[in-house]
């Protein structure tokens, strides 16, 4: 079995990895979070989810410590993605 290829992208506030592991499908890892997507998510779909949960966890992050309390850092992060409605 071959490894996944890792393709990394630089922005001024991120540093990203895209992981493919086939044709078709890919995963990102987005400050704390993984990602996955399917063929059916296009490109500039990708990179708004991946600065969406980003910016969600910068959010969350400057009002709460996630260590500290993680219920409050959760309850700040959702409302984040709420407000961008990503199931559209």
């Amino acid at each position: 079995m071959a490894l996944p290829s890792i393709e990394s992208s630089s922005m001024d506030f991120l540093d990203s990895f895209v992981l493919t592991t086939t044709p078709t499908a890919s995963g990102s890892v987005s400050g704390s979070g993984i990602l996955a997507f399917t063929d059916k998510v296009g490109q500039t779909a990708k990179e708004d989810i991946k600065n969406t949960t980003l910016f969600a966890s910068l959010a969350s992050s400057t009002k709460y410590n996630v260590n500290e309390d993680p219920a409050a850092w959760y309850q700040q992060y959702f409302q984040v993605i709420k407000f961008w409605d990503l199931a559209r």
